[in-house]
């Protein structure tokens, strides 16, 4: 669980996000998934997720082309990979971690696992 983060890990680590309720759960959830951790979402949320106003510029990339960009190629990716018509369980090794990334990213690889096939859900 969140416990077992070393200490001076969950002290640098800050998952800025803004003060809105669903962000700061989905940030939460986030975090349990990709740095997978056990239990709950509020202690992750007390302990990881922080809300800062000076930090709202970084949230929004209205401005700033370089992130435009950047997000752009990654929703186009996202879209493109949950549009596929494949069996994850049919899926070669290479294949998988074309799709979703290398093997140790277990918890995407688990997710998109109980998924299935994104088409047939």
């Amino acid at each position: 669980g969140i416990l077992r983060l070393h200490s001076t890990f969950r002290h640098d680590l800050k998952i800025k996000t803004s003060d809105e309720g669903r962000v700061m759960k989905t940030a939460a959830a986030f975090a349990k998934g990709m740095l997978e951790l056990e239990g709950e979402i509020p202690p992750i949320l007390v302990s990881l997720v922080h809300k800062e106003k000076d930090s709202q510029h970084m949230l929004d990339p209205s401005g700033n082309k370089e992130v435009k960009k950047d997000l752009a190629a990654c929703k186009k990716k996202i879209n493109i990979n949950m549009q596929k018509d494949a069996d994850y369980d049919r899926m070669s090794e290479a294949e998988r971690e074309s799709l979703v990334g290398p093997a140790r990213l277990t918890s995407l690889h688990r997710a998109l696992k109980e998924i299935g096939n994104p088409r047939k859900t």
